[in-house]
């Protein structure tokens, strides 16, 4: 889990630090929790907080160089979480919530979420205790092209007590976009096991990313990416990406 841009000082800094996922409430963490944020926009900020390897990128959900401040930008075209990811633009019936035959999760013990995780989703995780941790999720799919994409529900690392509470894992979780609401805010796509929806949260919590890569050349068609909901309702296609 990573939180949005760590803004610590010299020698306290977290700035792509990545946070465990098990660890819950009463652990000690190394190094300390540090709650300090940049207070930029992603377009600044994205230089030296991207956590994503080369070629990917955060996903958008609307601009990334100043505030979006209400929960559907308009137009709708502008969100990659929109485009990429829901049926008709803003909202979307594309999903299916449940456990998952992998060849891992499925030969493993399920159980309940790290003991001292606040609000878990219970009989949701397999592998607790260590960096393998898996967790019950939400598959978005394509009816048009049978695409279909995996978020797991790893719950996020609250800001309080130090970052040690691990909140609703197994229940739900939130994944970081580069956009923001404020300078102090920034978007999320949050997902449960039945609905996918976003809203903004302190840059300080510790959130999933999930990365994309923007569609190549050879992806488009006529200078735009195909559009594959087979829908009409959006102008542009210009913002898909693949996840």
């Amino acid at each position: 889990m990573f939180q949005w841009a760590n803004g610590g000082a010299s020698g306290n800094s977290r700035a792509r630090f990545a946070w465990n996922p098990y660890i819950a409430l009463g652990s000690n963490l190394s190094p300390v929790w540090n709650n300090t944020n940049v207070t930029t926009y992603w377009n600044t900020a994205g230089a030296t907080h991207e956590t994503c390897p080369t070629g990917y990128r955060r996903p958008t959900h609307g601009i990334i160089d100043g505030p979006i401040p209400t929960a559907n930008p308009d137009p709708a075209v502008n969100s990659e979480i929109f485009q990429s990811l829901m049926l008709k633009g803003r909202s979307s019936s594309n999903y299916l919530g449940g456990y998952y035959a992998d060849g891992f999760f499925d030969r493993r013990q399920i159980t309940d979420p790290p003991a001292g995780s606040e609000n878990p989703g219970s009989y949701s995780t397999v592998s607790v205790s260590n960096e393998n941790i898996a967790h019950i999720g939400l598959l978005t799919f394509n009816s048009n092209t049978l695409a279909s994409l995996f978020f797991p529900l790893t719950g996020i690392r609250d800001v309080t007590l130090n970052g040690t509470l691990i909140r609703v894992a197994g229940s739900s979780t939130s994944y970081w976009t580069s956009s923001s609401n404020t300078t102090s805010n920034s978007w999320t796509l949050v997902v449960s096991i039945s609905t996918m929806s976003t809203t903004n949260g302190g840059r300080s919590f510790g959130c999933p990313i999930r990365c994309v890569r923007p569609a190549v050349p050879s992806e488009l068609i006529d200078g735009i990416i195909s559009d594959p909901w087979g829908t009409s309702d959006t102008d542009e296609k210009d913002q898909w990406v693949n996840w």
